[in-house]
């Protein structure tokens, strides 16, 4: 049948072979998301990863009182070349970070507390210092995927020719064949 349109999405593009791309009838690109749609992004994925959706867990809900949009700016404003995908991800590490400290912290009050087995844990809270620690962290991270990106693109370099498609924050491709 000739009624049917395949759409191909990827943020990296130019890993796409050439015979693929060259097979590609439109090319629409996304770029990455500007400060402003970072700050929204992250704080939604943050608020999901720390509050979520469903029922309350037996931990309460964390408290994100210290988190105000000045904060998530500035966090955004440091995940400069971040996509929605590895903002996720930032929301991932905090959560990991916002839980593992609070174990801590649980775990320290049950020692100097022997014998007050029903003392309950305290509430988790994400100060505005432990998510620019992280977006922090997550930037080196992510620096140092570019870095080895680079490198292995001189190593693997094509001798001629090339698609043409490069860089950007992601893009749509569709072929109606």
């Amino acid at each position: 049948s000739t009624k049917f349109c395949l759409v191909l999405a990827s943020n990296r593009p130019e890993d796409l072979d050439d015979a693929v791309l060259d097979r590609m009838d439109e090319l629409v690109e996304f770029p990455l998301p500007a400060a402003a749609e970072r700050a929204r992004i992250l704080a939604q994925h943050v608020e999901t990863a720390l509050n979520g959706k469903g029922p309350k867990t037996s931990r309460g809900r964390v408290d994100c009182t210290d988190v105000t949009p000045a904060v998530m700016n500035k966090a955004a404003a440091l995940a400069v070349g971040f996509s929605g995908r590895e903002l996720a991800k930032v929301a991932a590490s905090v959560q990991a970070v916002v839980y593992g400290e609070l174990e801590d912290e649980y775990t320290e009050v049950k020692q100097t507390l022997t014998g007050q087995a029903s003392h309950a844990p305290p509430r988790p809270r994400l100060t505005a210092a432990t998510l620019i620690r992280v977006v922090e962290w997550k930037v080196r991270e992510h620096q140092s995927k570019d870095r080895m990106k680079r490198a292995g693109a001189a190593l693997h370099a094509p001798t001629s020719g090339g698609s043409g498609v490069r860089g950007g924050g992601g893009g749509l491709l569709s072929d109606s064949v």
